[in-house]
């Protein structure tokens, strides 16, 4: 297993979609996270997850630390895809998470 820092956060975004908007928000999503994985400065890794009932499509991100998930919140791009994704949904559950260190887990040192 990968050694994480100690500082990082994860960012979780659960959406309720219509079944029959899933494969658009899924796409449209995917697009956006592989676009703002290579743009944005601080996210270690985006993964984007959809139901096999097709009504709930989850986008998690781990950032190397709360600092620069919030720097990345101000950024044009994250803005407006985040609006398009609310504005898709149902209903949207977003939550910053510290990340818990098990006793004996290695880590990384903070950057």
């Amino acid at each position: 297993m990968l050694a994480v820092p100690a500082s990082a956060v994860v960012h979780v975004l659960l959406m309720d979609v219509k079944s029959d908007e899933y494969d658009l928000i899924l796409r449209a999503a995917t697009i956006d996270a592989r676009r703002l994985a290579v743009e944005i400065s601080g996210l270690l890794r985006i993964d984007v997850f959809g139901t096999d009932d097709r009504t709930q499509v989850l986008i998690v991100s781990q950032w190397v630390d709360d600092v620069s998930w919030g720097k990345a919140q101000w950024a044009d791009d994250v803005q407006k895809a985040i609006v398009a994704r609310f504005s898709e949904a149902r209903r949207v559950h977003s939550k910053l998470y510290r990340r818990i260190v098990l006793d004996g887990e290695p880590q990384a040192a903070a950057p």
